[in-house]
């Protein structure tokens, strides 16, 4: 079925607000803002309570990871989790901004500065089917198989210019 896009929050192809935290090793990091990124950048909202979120944990090498909370549990599971070497951000305000109800939740802004997809990620291939359907140019796979159908409406966002050379186009 792919992640589950929820309706809350910014909408895909809105500008992904101006937030700047500072990761785990108290380096500051911009996660999103008016000004493009160099590339693509994928947000996946965790928990050190949360048994999902850790067994995403060992696909997480290329994204920033977001959680809020005490910051003795999260340097606990960054410790446990060998996670040193990942950016990991605790930032309340990036799960309010983002309107995260349920964790893990992902957020892949595009390198144009704005939402291209969000869902509820439960499992490995909850978040590859974010990033598939990001580089194909959809908000979600549910949007990618409505587009196939056109009666229901789906409507695709522009694929980003590294999406397209990902996938060979």
């Amino acid at each position: 079925m792919g992640a589950l896009m929820t309706d809350k929050g910014l909408a895909v192809g809105e500008p992904a607000p101006m937030l700047k935290v500072k990761d785990h090793a108290g380096q500051m990091l911009t996660l999103a803002g008016r000004h493009p990124l160099r590339r693509d950048r994928h947000l996946l909202f965790v928990s050190p309570t949360c048994p999902i979120c850790k067994k995403l944990l060992p696909f997480s090498m290329d994204l920033v990871l977001v959680g809020d909370g005490e910051a003795s549990d999260q340097e606990r599971m960054i410790r446990d989790h060998h996670l040193e070497e990942i950016t990991y951000v605790v930032s309340t305000e990036a799960g309010m901004t983002y309107q995260v109800g349920k964790l893990p939740y992902a957020v892949l802004i595009g390198s144009d500065g704005t939402v291209r997809a969000k869902g509820l990620v439960n499992s490995r291939e909850d978040l590859e089917s974010l990033m598939i359907a990001n580089e194909l140019g959809f908000a979600s796979i549910q949007d990618y198989v409505r587009a196939r159908h056109p009666a229901t409406g789906a409507t695709p966002v522009s694929p980003t210019p590294d999406a397209l050379s990902s996938i060979g186009r």
